[in-house]
């Protein structure tokens, strides 16, 4: 019985610190040590392929636009970076993206889509230009639907990089900022916040010189 439970014990033992050797943790943010947990994440763009390894052909899996996760290894292969990336800290069902499908995402603290009631679905343009065309234009909600109705007809031809899902509103007693937690489709949402508070400022200027 003594024999049995030692086995027991050591195959224990040996799987556990099995576990731990496989165990994975991201790639630290530069300046940060492992123990901060400050880690390095990434966001695809539209289209993004994930590859099983390095360097490999266009045939892969496409995520998911705006989908985040964490930075696990990097790789320059015939003049192009890899990242090794994964959905979560534990490094499960890693993939390999080109640093030109993605951007950095280091961000702790994000937005959230407000409650659509009483709102049009926030449109996410590919040029500065179109959305001030559409602030300047003289029917906006009208302009606003026209915009979104071409999307949906021929999204490769739209002025649009994608639009807010308009199946998945947010209810009403989800409306914050929620901390360290990276939301779908939350980075064109600080771009837009930025341009759009300069546009703000600019026509407050010419207001006040006028």
């Amino acid at each position: 019985m003594k024999k049995i439970t030692c086995f027991l014990f050591l195959f224990c033992l040996i799987c556990l610190c099995a576990g731990l050797a496989m165990a994975r943790t991201p790639l630290p943010v530069d300046g940060k040590s492992e123990k901060s947990k400050i880690y390095q994440r990434i966001i695809t763009h539209p289209g993004a392929v994930l590859q099983a390894a390095p360097g490999g052909s266009s045939l892969g899996e496409t995520a998911p636009t705006f989908t985040p996760f964490y930075v696990f290894d990097a790789r320059d292969i015939q003049g192009e970076t890899w990242f090794e990336v994964a959905p979560g800290t534990g490094g499960e069902n890693p993939r390999w993206i080109k640093e030109k499908d993605c951007s950095r995402w280091d961000k702790a603290l994000t937005l959230q889509f407000a409650d659509r009631m009483g709102r049009r679905s926030a449109l996410f343009f590919k040029s500065r230009v179109d959305l001030e065309n559409l602030v300047a234009a003289d029917d906006i909600a009208g302009t606003w639907d026209g915009i979104l109705r071409a999307h949906e007809q021929n999204p490769a031809m739209s002025m649009l990089v994608d639009t807010e899902d308009r199946q998945a509103a947010v209810p009403r007693d989800n409306c914050s900022v929620p901390c360290d937690h990276i939301p779908i489709r939350s980075w064109p949402l600080f771009h837009a916040q930025a341009i759009l508070r300069e546009m703000i400022e600019s026509h407050r200027r010419s207001k006040d010189e006028s």
